[in-house]
């Protein structure tokens, strides 16, 4: 499983298999050092079958969430690992495009995500399970939130005004689209129900 798990996150990162605490420890790699400051922790017991995910930032530890099944935690931490650990380059010429529209071009604010996104990762003013909505107040402002596959709302942000609101609902998209190329990679190797995986997506998307 640690063969797994490194292979899936690359070279990037450094896996440490801990003997004497039976735990995994995952740390993003800088200049072939490992950083030390933020980091991932799965704690496993494998006679309760409770196998618990940490994030440890300056030597705090923070319960992220618990799994049942060890191949599926393995799965877990290696996805999270990826939101929490990696710098991602961020699209400037995008997010400047957003950031100039007015309130009412929704229109337009539909073009640029599908060119950069995808339609199947956002929707804008009709809720869809699964995705990323932006919701339009009658205030003039918006409220963004994740629809989940049993249609329950988590909300990202409320009441944000335009264009701070589009640019939310850019980088959750993103995040989503992000989310999805990670775990079809790591579907080769774990065969995760929707329940798993949605527990999963809300851990990588930070909700």
């Amino acid at each position: 499983m640690i063969n797994i798990l490194q292979c899936n996150l690359g070279q990037e990162y450094a896996v440490l298999k801990k003997q004497d605490e039976d735990s995994i420890h995952v740390y993003k790699k800088i200049n072939d050092e490992l950083s030390q400051e933020v980091y991932l922790e799965l704690e496993m017991d494998d006679v309760k079958n409770e196998y618990r995910l940490f994030l440890v930032q300056k030597g705090k530890k923070f319960e992220k969430a618990t799994f049942e099944n060890k191949l599926d935690s393995i799965c877990g931490l290696g996805i999270y690992a990826e939101s929490v650990l990696d710098d991602y380059t961020r699209d400037h010429k995008t997010q400047n495009e957003i950031l100039n529209l007015e309130k009412n071009q929704l229109d337009l604010l539909n073009q640029i995500l599908k060119l950069n996104v995808g339609e199947k990762y956002y929707s804008i003013s009709i809720e869809k399970k699964g995705l990323i909505n932006l919701e339009k107040l009658n205030n003039g402002s918006f409220n963004i939130y994740y629809s989940t596959i049993d249609e329950n709302k988590i909300i990202l942000v409320e009441n944000r005004e335009a264009p701070s609101a589009f640019l939310v609902l850019y980088n959750f998209s993103l995040k989503l689209k992000r989310f999805d190329d990670l775990c079809a990679k790591w579907k080769n190797d774990v065969n995760l129900n929707l329940i798993t995986e949605e527990k999963i997506k809300r851990l990588y998307l930070g909700k």
